[in-house]
């Protein structure tokens, strides 16, 4: 499974395929996809865990500790460093009131 499971990933965005994909851990991922792991994956996005976890994803440097509503993304293909990013956020009343076309509100 795992050898054929890394081929479609590994050969997938040439065809127009891409793949989302979430673990919960580590050792799920390597369990998974074997010792090459996210290799054949361009980035990564951790969205929850610890700076433990962090570590092991994206390298010993990461300094992320899992906080709330953030994410830490790594970009493979650039081989720059990781960086943080709020990849959503409930938007206020206020800005909802905006979009919607209205004026401020008070909450």
């Amino acid at each position: 499974f795992q050898g054929k499971l890394q081929r479609v990933l590994q050969e997938g965005p040439a065809w127009g395929v891409h793949f989302l994909l979430m673990w919960t851990g580590p050792a799920i991922i390597q369990s998974q996809l074997g010792m090459s792991g996210l290799s054949a994956f361009d980035g990564c996005v951790l969205l929850y865990g610890s700076q433990e976890i962090a570590r092991q994803i994206v390298g010993p440097m990461s300094s992320w500790n899992g906080q709330s509503r953030r994410g830490l993304y790594r970009d493979s293909a650039s081989g720059g460093d990781a960086a943080k990013l709020i990849p959503y956020a409930s938007p206020s009343a206020r800005t909802v009131s905006r979009l919607l076309g209205g004026g401020d509100v008070r909450v």
